[in-house]
């Protein structure tokens, strides 16, 4: 069974197009990304410069590079409450789930894991960063000049990104394996004292949910627990013993909150049964309290609680003179034959489907930003100015789902960057993206002025690979790929007020507004099959743009120095609250030269 199961899992991946990362846009804009990075007093001076022209064009061109690192250790839930950064691209708060999680209904039936039991209930737990480092090379090209004796300007803005985007475990954080055997089974021996005696029995414990998960070896298969024996008389079983009667009861359940193995001497595994009755769904009970099935509860609720079994291990029961019930070295023997022919841990699934937690690292050349703007001065002395900025972003970036022949990872068939679940784009992954832009500036007093810009981006639809949503997951963008038409909107607004010292030194004290609307995702198929074949099944879009409407407030300091045609900018920006977002702080230094 083993091994057809890994057949049928390694025939879907191979025939799947990869899948696809966890990919939606989780990141802020970079600094001067969009609108200005500092005042432009400029547009004060060419007025000066000009006030006796008539009719003449004064070409400028500006070059300037800029170098800038970003870091991201958390995610903003709401507000300034924050959780692990990892949310954002799986959707599930503190970014701990079971595999489970990513299949249809989000839950699986013991029949269904064959081999891998711990795909059902081995808690997952990726903690991971985000770190970027790059430059950005803008060149200006514009124009000043006069029209009914007023100042006016236009030109075009070329944007050139270059990224070095990774995402990875810094502090050495995350558990990527999750439970493993001897996290929910072990066999020791254990001595009591009965009436003068000492009596040493063979006992052991078994997690609920992983007893509940795994299946019997004979042929058909059997479940180990029945919560609902229909053919005994809907008993609780245990290998087709029953569990929940007396006078002695088989087996009893000991309380660990933490889900943790009871791995002490205290509480000792093998005792005469207790006298307390466990509640239907498992509920109610203090870490190390012990407990028995009692055949008055039904315990089907329990059955469906893959949380609460998962805080229950099942132990067994002594009889007045210390000795270990007989049924026990029966369902203990099936439990162990059970095992000989399990996979190791989850990881074993990963591997099979392809699926790499591996660094996620991106790194070369962004989308190429082209910008026309057109501005005029206003007022009596020209204190006001605005422009108009229309821009096209043109999807030169390597698209996310192209070979990647840098990738080091080994965990999977190939190295197909699909099937990294952290890789994140250098750009829009092949989405053209359209913007409509408003900046304002006010020269309020010789020492202080103040501007505005605002910017909105529709990115236009394009098919792209991505992970299949199925209904009724709790987490996404893990899961075989499908297509599907894709697209989003966000609004980016500025407003910074300048300090000058001179016309040679000042520095900027800014806000940013950031808001994303959700993603618009159309599939391409109405169903898909399932890492694990169960036939097909029903997506649900809703399920991959749950959570991915974003908002950040962002501050920033900055220091200017001019020294002829020359500027220098140094600057700090940090998202200080906002929902569904990366935690950002961005440190960055440009350099501009006017010629």
């Amino acid at each position: 069974m083993k091994n057809t199961l890994r057949q049928v899992t390694t025939v879907l991946a191979l025939l799947s197009v990869g899948a696809a990362s966890a990919w939606s846009e989780v990141r802020t804009p970079r600094p001067g990304e969009y609108g200005f990075l500092t005042y432009p007093i400029k547009y004060h001076e060419k007025h000066v410069e000009k006030t006796d022209g008539c009719g003449c064009w004064d070409w400028e061109f500006v070059a300037s590079g800029m170098g800038y690192y970003r870091s991201g250790d958390r995610a903003y839930k709401c507000g300034r409450c924050t959780e692990e950064w990892t949310t954002l691209l799986f959707g599930r708060g503190n970014a701990s789930f079971a595999l489970r999680n990513i299949f249809y209904g989000s839950a699986l039936e013991a029949i269904d894991v064959g081999n891998n039991p711990f795909i059902n209930f081995a808690t997952l737990s990726p903690r991971f960063e985000y770190r970027e480092s790059g430059a950005m090379v803008t060149a200006q090209l514009g124009s000043f000049f006069k029209m009914c004796d007023k100042d006016y300007r236009l030109g075009l803005r070329a944007r050139l990104p270059f990224r070095d985007i990774e995402v990875s475990d810094t502090c050495a954080a995350s558990d990527l394996v999750g439970e493993t055997l001897k996290d929910v089974w072990q066999v020791r021996q254990e001595t009591e004292d009965f009436s003068g005696n000492n009596v040493t029995n063979t006992v052991y414990a078994g997690r609920l949910d992983f007893l509940t998960s795994l299946n019997g070896v004979a042929i058909p298969p059997q479940e180990i627990v029945n919560y609902r024996n229909t053919a005994m008389a809907n008993h609780v079983t245990m290998s087709n013993y029953s569990v929940d009667n007396g006078p002695s009861y088989v087996v009893n359940l000991i309380s660990r909150t933490d889900g943790s193995m009871p791995s002490g001497a205290t509480p000792v595994w093998g005792a005469v049964t207790s006298t307390t009755d466990l509640s239907g769904d498992g509920s109610g009970l203090a870490n190390n309290d012990r407990a028995r099935f009692n055949y008055a509860t039904d315990y089907q609720p329990l059955g469906a609680n893959m949380a609460n079994q998962g805080k229950l291990f099942v132990v067994p029961t002594l009889d007045a003179n210390g000795d270990i019930l007989p049924a026990n070295n029966t369902i203990r023997s099936e439990i162990e034959l059970a095992i000989q022919n399990l996979d190791d841990s989850v990881s074993d699934f990963l591997a099979e489907q392809g699926l790499c937690f591996c660094n996620g690292r991106s790194k070369g050349l962004s989308d190429l930003d082209l910008e026309f703007y057109l501005g005029r001065n206003w007022g009596c002395d020209d204190r006001a100015w605005t422009d108009l900025m229309f821009a096209v972003r043109f999807p030169t970036a390597k698209a996310l789902c192209k070979d990647d022949s840098g990738c080091n990872c080994t965990c999977g068939i190939n190295n197909d960057s699909c099937k990294r679940l952290l890789k994140q784009p250098l750009g829009n992954n092949k989405h053209y993206e359209v913007r409509l832009g408003l900046a304002a500036g006010y020269d309020i007093r010789d020492w202080v002025k103040f501007m505005l810009d605002a910017n909105y981006s529709w990115v236009l639809r394009h098919k792209e690979n991505m992970a299949a949503p199925f209904k009724g997951a709790t987490v996404k963008n893990i899961g075989p790929c499908v297509a599907a038409n894709k697209s989003w909107g966000y609004f980016v607004g500025d407003a910074k007020l300048s300090f000058f010292a001179s016309d040679c030194c000042w520095f900027d004290v800014g806000y940013q507004l950031y808001h994303k609307r959700c993603d618009c995702i159309k599939l391409c198929v109405a169903q898909a099959t399932e890492f694990i074949d169960r036939g097909l099944k029903d997506l649900d879009a809703s399920v991959a743009r749950r959570y991915t409407d974003r908002t950040a407030h962002k501050g920033s300091l900055a220091f200017n120095s001019r020294c002829g045609a020359c500027d220098l900018t140094l600057g700090w920006s940090h998202t200080f609250a906002g929902k569904n977002i990366s935690r950002d702080t961005d440190w960055y230094l440009q350099a501009s030269v006017t010629f």
